[in-house]
This record gives C-alpha cells, structure tokens and sequence, in this order.
C-alpha cells in the first residue's frame, strides 16, 4: 500500500526544504539560482512543489549560528 502524506506532512517537507536552501545558501549570495532551482526539483519529486512556492512567500530568513 503506498503512503502519502497528510497536509500538514506535506507542509512540513516544504519548510524543511526551504530551511536546507537557506543553510545553503548561507555563507554565499543571497540569491543562489542554481540552489533554488533544485530544492525546486526535489519538491517536486516529493510531492509538495504546491506548498514549497506558499511557503517561500511566507517563511522569514534565518541566521544559523554555531556554537561551540
């Protein structure tokens, strides 16, 4: 039986995916074209290419910091 995820799962791999593009993307430009572009791929191979493009619109920028 095949799986799938509900909406909020679905949601959740959208900003999972979002957070991967910023840590990223982090120590270069801002804007990485060729990152976006696959996170872009893998949301689609995922299933939640619908809620990744909401979700890009609404989710603020974070600063990752490391501790020591």
């Amino acid at each position: 039986m095949k799986k799938v995820l509900s909406a909020a799962g679905k949601e959740q791999v959208a900003v999972a995916l979002d957070l991967l593009y910023q840590w990223k993307a982090q120590d270069g430009q801002r804007m990485n074209a060729d990152l976006l572009e696959s996170i872009i791929e893998l949301a689609e191979i995922l299933g939640v290419k619908e809620e990744h493009a909401r979700i890009l619109s609404i989710m603020p920028r974070f600063t990752f910091v490391k501790i020591e």
